[in-house]
C-alpha cells in the first residue's frame, strides 16, 4: 500500500514538473519574448532613450525580420535619434544611425533623410563662405549697384560656392535660403539649370514683393529686378544680359540685350520693350506684344509686328519667320531652352 502511494507521488511529481515546464516554455515562446520586447522597445522610445530602443527593435528584427512594429519602431527611432544628433551639431554619428535603420528596413523615409543631412552637413561646411558672398551681394542690393552684382557671377568667390552648390546634388526645385541682416538670399535649381540666386524680400520661405534674380552661364550673364508674388515674377520686371565677347566677335552676335515689361507668373505678358547692342556697337530696339510668353503674330504666315523705337525706320516693322515654340519670360519661369 505504501509503495503504491510512492508511486502515486511520484507519478503526479512528474505531472507537475512537466506541466510547468510547459507553461514556462509557453511563456518564453518566442512570440512571447518578442511581443515583451517589442513593449520594452516602444516604452524607451516614449521616454527618449533612443540608442536602448534601437538596439531592442534591432534584436526583435533578428529574429523576424519582416516584423512591421519593430520596422515601424526602427523607422521611427532612428528618425528622432538622427535630429537630435544633428541640433547637437553630430551629423556624422546622425548620419551613420539612420544608415543603419535604413539598412534594417529599407525606408524610403530613412534614405530620404540620410540625403537630407549630408546636404545639411555640406551647408554647414560651406555656410562661412556662402555668407561672405551673401554679404556683398546684399550690400550691392541696398545700393541698387546692379552692374556690380553682375559682375560678382564672375569672381573665384562665386565660383567656389557654385561648386559647393553643384556638391550639395540640389534637387530639382530645391532651394537654400540664407538670412543677411535684414536681407535674405536664396540659391535655388530650376529644371537643370546652373543655380541661380534670389536676394530680395520673403514672405516665409517665399519670394514677395521685389528682389533681383540672377543666373550665371557659360556664355552670359544675367538678371531680372523687378517684382514676386506667390514665390514667383510677377509685375513689372528688367531683364539685363550681357553677353561674353569672342576676339574677335563672331558675326551676328550681340554683345547685350535689355527687356522691360510686365509679367504674370514669370512670363510675359502686354508690351515689352528689347533693345540689343550688336558688336558694331549700334542699339536696336523694338516694341514688341506678347500674350502669356507667346509673341502676338499679324497672321498665320508668321509676321511678327515690332514697333521701332531706335534703330529703324518706318512706323512698323514687320519680321517673317517660324513662331517660337516655347514661351518667353524670365529664366527659369520661361518654357525655353
Amino acid at each position: 500500500m505504501i509503495q503504491k502511494r510512492k508511486q502515486i507521488i511520484f507519478f503526479s511529481a512528474i505531472i507537475i514538473v512537466c506541466m510547468v515546464g510547459m507553461i514556462m516554455g509557453l511563456y518564453q515562446s518566442p512570440q512571447k519574448r518578442m511581443a515583451r520586447l517589442l513593449d520594452l522597445g516602444q516604452e524607451y522610445l516614449e521616454d527618449g532613450k533612443y540608442e536602448q530602443a534601437f538596439a531592442v527593435f534591432d534584436e526583435v528584427l533578428d529574429i523576424e525580420a519582416k516584423n512591421k512594429q519593430a520596422y515601424q519602431g526602427m523607422e521611427d527611432t532612428a528618425t528622432k535619434w538622427g535630429y537630435l544628433l544633428v541640433e547637437d551639431g553630430e551629423y556624422d554619428d546622425a548620419i551613420a544611425v539612420v544608415k543603419k535603420g535604413y539598412q534594417r528596413t529599407k525606408s524610403k523615409r530613412l534614405k530620404n533623410l540620410k540625403k537630407k543631412f549630408k546636404r545639411e552637413e555640406k551647408v554647414v561646411k560651406m555656410r562661412e563662405e556662402m555668407l561672405l558672398f551673401c554679404e556683398d551681394l546684399v550690400a550691392y542690393y541696398a545700393t541698387d549697384d546692379y552692374e556690380s552684382i553682375s559682375d560678382m557671377l564672375n569672381t573665384e568667390e562665386y565660383e567656389n560656392v557654385n561648386n559647393g552648390l553643384w556638391d550639395l546634388d540640389m534637387e530639382e526645385n530645391g532651394n537654400i535660403i540664407i538670412d543677411v541682416d535684414d536681407c535674405r538670399v536664396g540659391f535655388y535649381r530650376i529644371r537643370g539649370y546652373t543655380h541661380m540666386i534670389f536676394c530680395g524680400d520673403y514672405a516665409g520661405d517665399e519670394r514677395s514683393e521685389r528682389g533681383i534674380w540672377l543666373k550665371h552661364g557659360d556664355d552670359a550673364n544675367s538678371y531680372a529686378v523687378g517684382d514676386w508674388k506667390n514665390d514667383r515674377p510677377n509685375g513689372r520686371q528688367e531683364i539685363h544680359i550681357d553677353h561674353f565677347q569672342k576676339d574677335p566677335p563672331e558675326p551676328g552676335t550681340w554683345r547685350y540685350m535689355e527687356e522691360s515689361g510686365n509679367v504674370v507668373d514669370g512670363l510675359w505678358n502686354g508690351d515689352v520693350v528689347e533693345i540689343s547692342q550688336g558688336n558694331d556697337m549700334t542699339l536696336h530696339a523694338y516694341s514688341v506684344k506678347y500674350d502669356h510668353g507667346y509673341e502676338v503674330w499679324l497672321d498665320d504666315y508668321g509676321l511678327l509686328a515690332r514697333r521701332p523705337l531706335y534703330g529703324k525706320g518706318g512706323a512698323l516693322y514687320s519680321t517673317q519667320h517660324s513662331p517660337y515654340e516655347n514661351a518667353e519670360g524670365i529664366f527659369g519661369y520661361d518654357e525655353g531652352i
